[in-house]
Parts: structure tokens; sequence; C-alpha cells
């Protein structure tokens, strides 16, 4: 913004507000000079200038105007003065924002859109202050008042706006509202509600960016259901009462009572209601209440996991209600471990490693893993030991719901030192699963238990393009596998595993295991897909297989990257194989946040097999984990005699030539993949 004309923009504006003098647009020309002034202080940061938008908004507001303009010129203000509160602590400033922040937002009439972009100033602005003016009890309930209303204005931008192709752009706004939202909760006392704002966050957006609510539209025409067409028309004169709110005074129409507006509004919610009613739509907009999240717990704790720039927080949830865990780990902390190179060599990072450069993650990760564990994971053990007060010899199920970022690391595998001085992991104490939300427990599963349903079992598709190598124990690892279930179809391997012929088989399987390399698509999540034989597997087009009632309840991928989640558009939420596929039906999900070495995945996924047909998914995984750290070249060779004998001695060919060089080592006890990299990246996700 160059001065001169910024200048002359002035000019413009005094001169006009000469002409406008004694006239109604006065009011209107004094709010667009204070914009300009607060649109210039916010690139320059020219102290005059945010004094000038101060004295601008009150000189308008000091005029007669609509009563619309004028809430929102009060917003404005409010804005401006607590940025400048923020910048020299007047609390003339500080208590002149807070009135005009209550006298303005969380109104029944206000437009949702503004009212959300008010909220979250408000709430940010009281959430910044309670972190720096400690303790500040009184500004964590301002900011929790806040992000109620943030909340409230994003659940009716959500009816209003489902039916469109292209959201606004609310929803980029209102995704950094459950973190802030649930640490505001349970600062101001009140940890049941901020499960509750966390879960109805990460539910709402996770549905948003995976377009299921309009999905489940989608279908309701295609059953040419009634209540569709009620929705509609409610959703049409919402809008346009919407409209209506913002209209000059001498504007007038059938909208420009409450009364109207309140009866539009009721018939909104008995549409959605109707809604509800029909079989197979009973979470249609709809997300857990405390109550409802104390019940699914009952059989494994809700473990959320939240980090901000005021710290961390674990919220358990278990039967006997919730608990709140501090955490000394920061988002800039996290940031850190993220994209900052912990070893000196330029931008790297652990973010860029699993995409990239093993090499570098297995470094990475040696170093990374004990400060998660010390600054996260410590504390949730230690609690979770004090909840359930397990045996030695049980291993419970804890499901971990990790937020923004933290879906990105293998937190099951950060190691820590306990106060009885032993070191050891939540693998070593619990079985792990990992859910996107809790919503996803009360989803109905997309195929229902059949006898006549079998494994499908996929491995080493071929040809690929050539950026892709040849995965060469992956044959092995599908034979395996196939040979544990005596109800496997035909494996699929090699020129066998074309897209045609795994659609085939999916819609029929109870459970499926591919062995193949998979892509993750960082910009279009629902195009990752699963390599086949001359073509691909999108996460779009299993996630239709699987929400038309067609597809496997359990899903192994066995695969590059196919845990690996979207949070750079939505950074509390996440999108990849794993949530995509349990979101549209299936119980549970196995797949890999890094590029994986081929033979260790191997060993593995067939440890994780055999373990499979004793136990629970979770603790199969968790098993097969712990083993493949832990053992040396004698387990590992007596386990892959015992495997080789199962399959043809053409399957076993890559495998036994591994044998042979694990025999020449019976004496070494060292674990041979001890390091993380080769067994932290898979994760067990849905209901474990």
């Amino acid at each position: 913004m160059k001065d001169d004309d910024f200048e002359e923009a002035m000019r413009c504006f005094t001169q006009a507000q000469g002409h406008l003098d004694g006239k109604p647009d006065l009011a209107g020309a004094y709010d667009n000079q204070a914009g300009a002034h607060l649109t210039r202080f916010n690139v320059l940061a020219q102290e005059g200038d945010l004094d000038a938008a101060v004295t601008l908004w009150k000189r308008s507001l000091a005029l007669p105007d609509s009563p619309g303009l004028e809430m929102d010129r009060k917003r404005s203000l409010a804005a401006a003065l607590s940025q400048r509160y923020s910048r020299h602590g007047c609390r003339e400033d500080l208590d002149h924002a807070r009135a005009l922040f209550e006298e303005t937002i969380g109104k029944p009439s206000a437009n949702p859109d503004t009212e959300l972009r008010s909220a979250l100033t408000w709430g940010h602005w009281a959430f910044d202050r309670a972190m720096s003016e400690t303790p500040n009890v009184e500004a964590w309930h301002e900011a929790a008042k806040a992000f109620d209303i943030a909340r409230a204005a994003t659940d009716r931008l959500l009816r209003l706006q489902i039916t469109r192709k292209h959201q606004a752009d609310w929803l980029a706004q209102a995704q950094h509202i459950p973190v802030r939202h649930a640490f505001a909760l349970v600062k101001s006392g009140q940890p049941e509600r901020a499960v509750e704002a966390l879960e109805a966050g990460r539910s709402v957006f996770l549905a948003e960016a995976l377009e299921r609510n309009r999905a489940d539209l989608e279908q309701l025409a295609v059953i040419g259901h009634g209540s569709l067409h009620r929705y509609r028309a409610a959703v049409t004169a919402m809008r346009l009462a919407e409209r209506e709110v913002q209209a000059p005074a001498e504007i007038t129409g059938i909208f420009t009572n409450n009364a109207a507006r309140l009866r539009i509004a009721g018939e909104l919610q008995a549409s959605i209601a109707s809604i509800r009613e029909v079989p197979g739509f009973e979470d249609f907009l709809r997300v857990l209440t405390f109550a409802e999240l104390r019940v699914k717990a009952a059989t494994a704790p809700l473990v959320y996991l939240l980090v901000t720039e005021a710290g961390g927080l674990a919220l358990i949830v278990s039967e006997y209600g919730v608990c709140h865990v501090p955490l000394s780990c920061t988002s800039q902390i996290l940031h850190d471990w993220l994209v900052t190179d912990r070893r000196g060599e330029g931008p790297s990072g652990y973010l860029l490693e699993a995409f990239t450069n093993q090499r570098g993650l297995r470094g990475t990760l040696e170093a990374m893993l004990p400060e998660i564990g010390k600054q996260l994971i410590k504390p949730v053990a230690a609690a979770l030991n004090e909840l359930l007060k397990p045996p030695p010899d049980q291993k419970p199920l804890v499901r971990l719901i990790p937020t923004g970022p933290l879906t990105m690391l293998p937190l099951h595998a950060a190691n820590y030192v306990a106060a009885d001085g032993t070191s050891g992991s939540l693998l070593d104490d619990f079985s792990v699963s990992y859910l996107p939300s809790a919503r996803v427990l009360r989803r109905p599963a997309g195929a229902q238990p059949n006898s006549d349903l079998g494994r499908m079992v996929v491995g080493d598709p071929a040809p690929l393009p050539d950026q892709f190598k040849p995965l060469r124990y992956a044959r092995f690892e599908a034979a395996v596998v196939s040979a544990l279930a005596p109800n496997s179809f035909p494996p699929l391997i090699g020129n066998d595993a074309t897209a045609d012929a795994v659609h085939g088989q999916w819609g029929r399987a109870e459970s499926a295991h591919l062995a193949c390399h998979g892509i993750f698509d960082m910009r279009s999540p629902l195009q990752s897909a699963l390599m086949l034989a001359g073509g691909k597997f999108t996460l779009g087009e299993t996630m239709t297989e699987l929400s038309a009632g067609r597809g496997p309840r359990e899903v192994v991928l066995s695969a590059c990257q196919t845990a690996l989640t979207e949070f750079m558009r939505l950074p509390e939420e996440v999108i990849g194989f794993p949530v995509g596929l349990i979101q549209a039906g299936a119980e549970t999900v196995i797949g890999t946040l890094w590029s994986v070495n081929d033979w260790s995945t191997s060993l593995l996924m067939t440890k994780y097999a055999t373990e499979r047909l004793h136990c629970s998914s979770a603790e199969a995984l968790r098993r097969a984990q712990v083993w493949l750290r832990d053992s040396g070249a004698e387990e590992l060779a007596r386990f892959c005699r015992e495997i080789c004998r199962m399959v043809s001695p053409a399957d076993a060919q890559a495998m036994r030539l591994h044998l042979a060089a694990l025999t020449l080592r019976p004496h070494e006890t060292r674990a041979l993949f001890g390091e993380p990299y080769y067994w932290a990246g898979f994760t067990c996700w849905g209901m474990g």
C-alpha cells in the first residue's frame, strides 16, 4: 500500500464527508474511512491508523443508522479496541471492547457469517489475554463464552450451506474453534463441556471435509424421501431471512420480524428431525452428548489429545466421567517436531521425511519420540494406569483421538521413563487404536456379518508406473495371509490384481488385506489411492462402496503412506484412508504413516495375521509391533521357518534367502528391527 495513494484516498473520504454532512450516508462514509485506516494498520502497524479507525467508528455510531449496519460498526469498533488494548493495555479500551462484544454477539437475529467472524475475534482476543495475563480466570470464561457463540454460528452455517458445492470461507475460519474452545472450557472448570465441544467440532469438520452430509442428502434423493424437499425449502427460506437481517431499515419483507424468523428456524429444525427418522440417517447433523460419550467409553477409555499455544491437554473419558491431564507440549513445540531439522542440515523434519527421506526419518524418530513421550504420553499413561489399574498380564484397549498435526505422529510408540524408573511406551501397557472422532463408534458398519463373505487378499500388483518399485516380499505376505484364512477368495497377486478384480471382490469381502503401494494426495485426499495392476483404487471409490453397504469391515493396508492425514487445509481434522474408510462404514483399518521397509513390513504383517486369529485387531498389532521391536536373529529365523511352511516354495523364495542369512547369526540377541522406523509407523484406526 503506497502512502501517496492512501493519503489521496483519505482526502477523497474527507471531501465526501463534507458533502454528506447532515445526510444519512455520513455514517457509512466514516465507516469506510475507518476500515481503510485499520487495513493500513494491519499492513504497516502505524499507531495513528489504529487510533484514527477507533475515532471514526465512534463518530459513525454517534449518527443515526439502520440497526443492522449499526451492529456491524459496533463489532468493528470492538475489534479495533481489542487490538489497541493488546498493544497498550488501556483498561478503558478493554472494558469498552468487552461491552461491545457482549452487546452485539449472540443475538438470535444476527447473520451467522458475521456472527462467526466477530465471535472468533472476541474469543481469540480473550484466549490470548488469558495466556499472557496469568492468572486470568475471567478471560478464560470470556473466551469460552465467545467460542460457544462461534460454535453455534458454525452449526447454523452448516445447516444453511450443506447443499452448496463450494463452501463459503466460514469453514476455514471455524476450523480453529474446537481446540481453543475445549482448552478454555477446561480452564473455566467445565471439562465435560470441553469434551462435547471438541467432539462436536471434530465430527462436524470431518463430515464436511469428506462431504458425508451432502452424500446423505443425495442418498435421500435416490430413495425419494419427502423429508429432503422439506429440508431444502426450509434452507431456502432461512437464507432469505439471513439476507433480510442485513437490509437497510427502509426495506421491508416477509422476514423483517423476529417471530417470522423464529418460525423459519423451527421449520428447519423440524425438517432435520424428520430426516433423522429415516432408517440409516439417525446421525444426520448430529453429534454425541457427554452422556452418550460416557456410554461409548465403557468398553475402552476415549483419550482426546490437543495442543495450543498455552499448552496441551488430555481429556480422558470413561464410564466414570472425565479427567483432564495437563501436558507441557505447546503448538510451537509440536511445530518444531514436524518441520524443524533436528540435525542442522537444512529444512527438513519429521513431516517432510515421512514422505521423502527414509534415512533422515530414522534419526528424526530416534530423537523425537522420547520428547513426545516425555511431554505428551507419559502423563497420559500414568493417568490411564491409575484409572484402569490393569493386571500385568492384561493390555486393555484405549482409543486415542488426537487433534490437528498430532494425527501425524506415532503416539503409541513414544517412549518414556515411568515413575518406577522403567522405560516403555503405550504399547507396553495398552492396546491402542486411533479415532478421528467418537462419532464413528456409533455409525452402523458398512457390511453386516455374513458367513458367505470372505477375505480379499492383494499382493504386489504389476505392472505399475515406473516410479514404483516392485515389492519383493508382498507376494509372500499375501500368500501367508491367504493361507491363514480358510475363507479367503483367490488371492489377487501380480497381474491378477487389477482394479476390476479388486472392485469385484471388495463388495463381497468381510475383511481385506492389501500389500501394495499407496499414495497420499495432500491437495485432494479423496484422490489418495492404492496402486493396482494398470490402475488404482481411490479413497473416494472405496468410500462410495462402503457407504452403499458393500465392502469389508476390517481393512489392512500394508502399503506406503496409507495412514497419513491431511491437516494443511483443515488443521483440526484429518482426512486419509483410515478416516475415510471408517467414516464410510469400515470398523477397523490398519495403515502406515510413512514409506516402510519391505522386509520388515512383511514380517510385521504376517505376525499380525497370525496373532489376529486369537485376539482383536489392536491387540494383534500391538503384539506384532512389540515382537518385531524386541526380536533377535534366532526368534526371527524361527518365525520365518514357521510361516514359510504355510506357502509354496515359489512364494517363499524371497523370505528363504533372508532365513538363510538369519541362521548364520543364531546367537545374536540384538533386536534387528528395534529402531522405531521399522515398526512404529503402523497404526490401528477404529474399533480396534
